[in-house]
């Protein structure tokens, strides 16, 4: 790999970019790191000028003015009120399932925790803690009872869970050992799986564990990187981003692996896929034309949208 640029140190994770603009996972003490920090490190991006075809509002961090904090808008970018307002990094923001609160990560107390707070900012509350030890990515369960999150508690990254009250903490997939790192917890929408992606197969794929056995299965078997899935509203389909084309690409399959298509074509980095509330759009991030923007793509490869430069981290508030 030929080095021409370095967007981003954090936490011993390192995004670098190759000649073709691929963003590529390297080795750092000696263990696999991932984009889990891609989109909240690249700073100093423009506001959005294109407007969402859908309503609502987006929850989303914004790190323009060096200071990653947590913010609310209308998906039209319009009226943006800053949520978190302090000197730590506040990024990861997760909504409920009832949209009256946000989990998110924070370094406020020297290493990265999950709190919660209230959707209008207020009533922030502390989840974990934990000292020296990285907790961070948390994703809500379905019924908003459990929140899972990703931790390096015993090392190697690997996936817990909480009740909404921090309390109950456990390892999802206990006794295991080995230097892999499961990162990306997604829950499917009935609430009885959680698809993640690991590098437990040397390249990293895309695995689910069941809630209540803790049985992981592989679903892809793909070679190269494939990672960061997202359900479909009816959970019957899964998107993802892939880099077994030569670089990284959007792409859909069923839950289970099979009938897998491609649903972007292009030399530059498509990243982070989205489904849209009404499963009909999945919003994806890319440089296509040289700068990290937002696009969206309907579900059948038709009419990739540009829709300008991205405020990073968000999710929607239906």
């Amino acid at each position: 790999m030929s080095c021409i640029e370095i967007d981003a140190v954090y936490d011993h994770r390192i995004i670098i970019l190759n000649e073709k603009q691929n963003a590529n996972f390297v080795r750092v003490f000696g263990s696999r790191t991932r984009l889990s920090c891609l989109f909240t490190l690249l700073i100093a991006l423009p506001a959005c000028a294109s407007e969402f075809a859908w309503t609502g509002s987006v929850v989303y961090t914004d790190n323009s003015d060096g200071d990653p904090e947590i913010y609310v808008m209308n998906r039209d970018w319009s009226e943006g009120r800053r949520l978190t307002d302090n000197e730590a990094l506040d990024n990861d923001p997760a909504l409920s399932p009832d949209g009256e609160q946000i989990a998110f990560t924070s370094d406020a107390d020297g290493d990265r925790e999950i709190y919660v707070m209230n959707a209008d900012g207020s009533g922030v509350r502390q989840l974990t803690d934990n000292d020296d030890i990285n907790d961070f990515d948390p994703a809500w369960s379905p019924d908003g009872k459990q929140i899972a999150y990703v931790s390096d508690t015993t090392g190697p990254n690997r996936i817990f869970l909480m009740k909404s009250d921090g309390s109950d903490l456990r390892p999802l997939i206990s006794n295991e050992e080995g230097v892999w790192s499961d990162d990306g917890p997604e829950w499917s929408p009935d609430g009885d799986r959680i698809m993640f992606f690991s590098d437990r197969e040397t390249d990293i794929e895309l695995f689910t564990v069941d809630i209540s056995s803790s049985i992981v299965s592989q679903i892809t078997d793909r070679g190269g990187m494939n990672f960061y899935p997202s359900w479909s509203p009816d959970g019957k389909q899964i998107a993802f981003s892939s880099d077994t084309d030569g670089d990284f690409e959007i792409l859909v399959m069923n839950v289970d692996g099979s009938a897998v298509r491609q649903l972007t074509n292009n030399e530059e980095v498509d990243l982070y896929p989205l489904w849209s509330p009404d499963g009909a759009q999945i919003v994806f991030y890319s440089r296509r034309d040289g700068d990290l923007e937002m696009l969206s793509v309907d579900v059948d490869g038709s009419d990739v949208t540009e829709l300008g430069y991205p405020h990073l981290w968000f999710d929607w508030i239906d």
